[in-house]
C-alpha cells in the first residue's frame, strides 16, 4: 500500500516537473519573424554588428539631426524591433536618435 502510494506521488511529481519545463520552454522560446523594411517615417538605416557570441545583430538606426541623445530600444521576450516602432516614433518626435535591434533568433 505504501509502495503504491509512493509510486503514484513520484509519478505526479515527475509529470508536474515535465509540465513546468514544457510551459517555460513554450513561453520563452524564440519566434523567428521576417522583419522587412522599416517604416518610411522613421528614416531608418539598416545596421548590423557582431556580438561576443559570434552572432550578427540586426537593427535599424534612426538618426535625428541635432539630437538630444540616443536611445537603444530592446524588445521584450519573444518580440522583435517591430514591437518598438511606436516608441521609436515618440522618441524621434522628442528629438532623440533611436537604435532598434533584434535579439538572436527573433528577427
Amino acid at each position: 500500500m505504501i509502495v503504491k502510494f509512493a509510486a503514484i506521488v513520484g509519478v505526479l511529481v515527475l509529470v508536474t516537473i515535465v509540465c513546468a519545463i514544457s510551459v517555460g520552454w513554450l513561453l520563452a522560446r524564440p519566434v523567428q519573424t521576417r522583419i522587412g523594411n522599416p517604416p518610411a517615417d522613421l528614416n531608418a538605416e539598416h545596421v548590423t554588428f557582431g556580438s561576443d557570441s559570434g552572432a550578427t545583430v540586426h537593427g535599424w538606426w534612426c538618426p535625428v539631426q541635432d539630437a538630444k541623445g540616443a536611445v537603444l530600444l530592446l524588445p521584450g521576450i519573444r518580440a522583435n524591433r517591430l514591437s518598438m516602432v511606436e516608441r521609436a516614433r515618440f522618441l524621434r518626435r522628442a528629438d532623440y536618435s533611436v537604435l532598434l535591434i533584434d535579439f538572436q533568433a527573433t528577427g
